[in-house]
């Protein structure tokens, strides 16, 4: 058997394994990504400086609902100052494309009892967020957030 022949076979017969390998990889980042979305609403209804700084890297940009933009200091300071209460949160449909080390993750934030400088933020708020892998773990990158005026 000639040897391109016999690679080809090797590579036939060890697709679907190699294929699996990488869609359980991806379910595992994924599972990683979206827990981080849940925990990122904990430590905003806490005020959890230290949980933000980690999650968010130092070129961190966001473009909010009114579309400002803002970077990785003002998001903080804005989730851990007294003006800001949030009193519920969840994320739905969390949804993760992985790309080599780039995410991208989607879905909605459900916030209850969110108030900023006596400003009700409360409703719910499609998201989508950039994340790189860096020294082993997953750092958002870039965000954006709108809110949903009504459901279709």
């Amino acid at each position: 058997m000639k040897p391109l022949t016999y690679i080809a076979m090797v590579i036939a017969l060890l697709w679907p394994s190699i294929r699996s390998c990488a869609t359980e990889k991806q379910r595992a980042i994924s599972a990683t990504i979206c827990r981080t979305e849940n925990e990122l609403d904990h430590a905003e209804m806490r005020h959890d400086r230290s949980v933000l700084t980690a999650a968010f890297s130092d070129e961190y940009q966001h473009i909010n609902f009114l579309g400002a933009v803002s970077d990785k200091n003002s998001e903080i300071e804005f989730f851990t100052c007294a003006d800001f209460a949030l009193e519920g949160a969840s994320v739905q449909g969390c949804t993760v494309r992985v790309y080599k080390h780039l995410a991208v993750a989607t879905g909605i934030n459900n916030w209850n009892g969110a108030r900023y400088r006596g400003r009700d933020l409360s409703g719910q708020y499609r998201f989508t967020r950039v994340y790189v892998l860096r020294d082993g773990r997953w750092q958002i990158v870039a965000s954006h957030a709108s809110q949903i005026l009504h459901q279709p």
